[in-house]
């Protein structure tokens, strides 16, 4: 092993560590062996930083190289990935993972996933369409006092990459920007997918009060709605709620508000159109509402 130059320490000691061993040893010319010793010897030690950076970008350039995404997804798919937009079950999905989905996108397959947890009731109701469109891995959760849920989850990197390319790593704050050039009559799917998960029909026929409503996070750019909306000729309301729990933390979140009876209708008309795909409890109290 050659010595080392006191030009070569300088160098060592001045990049150890925050670029760690693989980095020294490609502009030394030395073996990672070789700088990991002398660095031992001079008593230099790897940030807990940039050991946690390097791991990160070692995987996920490993996982980027992995062709099992690319042949697995082609197995969980039933609809092309070029054709969802062309799909009216895929868009309902992408609708109601817009809305309850949970997105983690960090370079592996543990989190490169999407999930949705419903209740169990719901779930089943529309089982059938949610694996129509994906072969979703399926597992049940019950916590105390809350009611059972199915879980639908999906690992796959180049399917949320997808979703992410679609804004859906942003969908607490941002809109969905795809559904702009999809015709009003195929992106009422992915509302219907969307009001299943976050929206909510309501009658209370002593007080005449009929409404709809749609919740999200209190910093929700609600312009697809807005627009959706306007094209409908629907009046609305856009609301940020603030309300302080029970244990003290506060619950905020906005939400849009159709109180006309004609319009809750006329919104409902839009979502189900001629052929109801979603929940059926919904679908039912929407058709409650038109029938008083």
């Amino acid at each position: 092993m050659k010595k080392w130059s006191n030009e070569e320490l300088e160098i060592l000691i001045l990049n150890y560590e925050k670029s760690g061993i693989r980095y020294c040893a490609e502009i030394l010319g030395r073996t990672n062996r070789s700088v990991q010793k002398k660095a031992s010897t001079l008593n230099l030690k790897v940030s807990n930083d940039t050991i946690l950076l390097l791991r990160k970008t070692t995987v996920k350039k490993s996982w980027i190289n992995r062709n099992d995404s690319l042949n697995n997804l082609k197995k969980i798919l039933n609809v092309p990935i070029e054709n969802i937009k062309d799909s009216p079950n895929f868009l309902y999905v992408l609708g109601y993972i817009w809305g309850d989905g949970h997105i983690h996108n960090g370079g592996i397959s543990n989190v490169n996933s999407v999930s949705l947890e419903i209740i169990k009731e719901d779930g089943l109701d529309i089982y059938d369409k949610m694996n129509s469109v994906i072969n979703w891995n399926i597992s049940y959760r019950k916590r105390n006092k809350r009611k059972e849920q199915i879980c639908f989850t999906i690992n796959n990197r180049i399917f949320i990459e997808y979703l992410v390319s679609l804004n859906f790593n942003k969908k607490s704050y941002d809109y969905p920007f795809f559904i702009d050039d999809i015709s009003y009559e195929m992106k009422r799917y992915f509302y219907l997918g969307l009001s299943d998960a976050d929206g909510c029909f309501y009658s209370n026929n002593k007080l005449y009060c009929y409404q709809y409503s749609i919740s999200s996070t209190i910093d929700q750019n609600w312009k697809h709605m807005i627009d959706i909306l306007e094209h409908l000729d629907i009046k609305y309301n856009i609301k940020k709620v603030e309300n302080i729990k029970k244990d003290g933390n506060i619950n905020r979140h906005s939400v849009v508000v159709i109180s006309n009876k004609s319009d809750v209708i006329k919104y409902g008309d839009y979502l189900y159109g001629a052929d109801f795909i979603g929940l059926n409890r919904k679908y039912n109290k929407y058709l409650q509402i038109k029938s008083v």
